[in-house]
């Protein structure tokens, strides 16, 4: 007897989701409980669009395309990143305060080259600190050490201490820039 209680206590639980449930799950079963369930044999009326051979050709290629630009780009990226890290540090000695732009295979300084060592030595002088020139050596060290001395001979022109003045060529192969001016406390210079 307790065992037919229980059978039709379990039977009743199985067919009413009871009072607890959700109202909407109540509501999904209500409404797919006098559908039939789908079989294998209901199919579509119409199959799903298909892109058409031609197309699918198209965006293969060019997604394969881009991949092997984008390995291009990554193998490129590699090689310029080992470039750059086996090649040597230019010394920055401090406040970079100015540049000068030298024409390609000159060491002559105009009139916006002498503008740009005079502000720099005017800075340096308020500050009490060295005027320090990194020449970079990417046209030769020859071409770096006469453009050095150019300018310490144009900043001998305007009245600077050159005993305040340093010139630095930068190691060649450097990643220094043609010619950068910096400020530092005399001590650190050497």
């Amino acid at each position: 007897m307790t065992a037919a209680v229980l059978m039709l206590g379990l039977g009743a639980c199985a067919e009413d989701p009871g009072p607890g449930t959700d109202p909407s799950v109540r509501a999904a079963r209500a409404e797919f409980a006098d559908k039939p369930f789908p079989t294998l044999n209901s199919v579509p009326e119409q199959a799903p669009p298909v892109t058409p051979l031609e197309e699918r050709t198209r965006l293969r290629a060019a997604l394969s395309a881009d991949q092997a630009a984008a390995r291009s780009a990554m193998a490129q990226a590699g090689e310029t990143a080992a470039a750059t890290a086996a090649r040597p540090v230019a010394p920055q000695p401090g406040l970079a305060v100015g540049r000068i732009d030298f024409a390609p295979g000159t060491s002559t300084i105009g009139d916006a080259g002498t503008a740009e060592l005079r502000a720099a030595w005017r800075i340096a002088a308020a500050r009490d600190q060295t005027l320090v020139m990194v020449a970079g050596a990417d046209e030769g060290q020859g071409l770096a050490t006469a453009r050095l001395a150019a300018a310490t001979r144009a900043l001998s022109g305007i009245g600077a201490d050159t005993a305040r003045v340093r010139g630095v060529p930068a190691p060649a192969g450097s990643m220094a820039p043609a010619f950068e001016i910096f400020i530092a406390p005399a001590r650190t210079i050497r």
